[in-house]
């Protein structure tokens, strides 16, 4: 969003220490391109485990923590968010969201938001008009099937994510393992959202939820809102 004078790429860090991205800069890509990167320093993570799931079973293939989200671009920020394990109890995975200045290589909100006992993954990121910031994600827990959670953040509003809410619940423990000989009990990575093309404050979101079937995922459709709405919450069933 917006006529930035130069094209942006992230990438994580491969180093086993994590604790920095690296923001590639393109220029002049139609004249004499040229390409630099810096690293941008954050607070140190580690990878992602696959998540767990309510009556056990194999674990759900979570993305480890690589960015299955694309990044955005808006007012002289970039947000991303990816998913890391939970710094208290690594067993869990939380899902990472950063706000970087690239005008400064700095990171400008930087926040691991999850729970103790609750596995959150494939996290994807949408800031609207006036830059609130939406996500949706999938969790699923030792006592919850794999569902789809909202949250956000307020411009103005102190440092944090608000609490999550569920946007579809889970119906199942899911169990679909790759067809290709492997044990990877496979879920999805669709999950994205998007803003409104008429109204810029309304934010559109899609994920997966475990179905009743065992081994099928749907998709669900919401609307969500940062501001007092009278529809927060419209869900079109869109089963694959």
């Amino acid at each position: 969003y917006g006529s930035p004078n130069e094209y942006y790429v992230i990438g994580r860090s491969p180093a086993a220490a994590k604790n920095y991205f690296i923001l590639y800069r393109l220029k002049d890509v139609l004249t004499t391109p040229t390409i630099t990167a810096v690293h941008i320093p954050v607070s140190s993570w580690t990878d992602a485990i696959d998540a767990i799931q309510y009556e056990g079973g194999p674990l759900l293939e979570s993305d480890w923590g690589y960015m299955t989200n694309e990044p955005v671009y808006k007012d002289s920020s970039l947000w991303l968010i990816h998913a890391s394990a939970n710094p208290i109890a690594t067993q869990y995975s939380n899902i990472r969201y950063l706000r970087f200045n690239p005008a400064t290589n700095t990171a400008t909100e930087d926040i691991s938001f999850g729970a103790v006992g609750y596995s959150y993954y494939y996290p994807s990121i949408m800031v609207d008009s006036l830059n609130n910031v939406g996500i949706i994600c999938s969790r699923s827990g030792a006592t919850e099937y794999a569902g789809m959670y909202l949250t956000g953040r307020r411009i103005g509003d102190p440092l944090g994510l608000s609490p999550s809410i569920v946007l579809k619940a889970g119906e199942e423990n899911h169990l679909r393992i790759h067809n290709l000989g492997s044990a990877r009990n496979r879920w999805g990575d669709y999950s994205s959202i998007v803003a409104d093309p008429v109204d810029g404050t309304l934010l559109w979101a899609c994920n997966g939820y475990a179905t009743s079937s065992k081994t099928i995922w749907n998709t669900w459709i919401g609307k969500m809102s940062m501001k007092p709405t009278s529809t927060a919450n419209i869900g079109v069933d869109r089963g694959m």
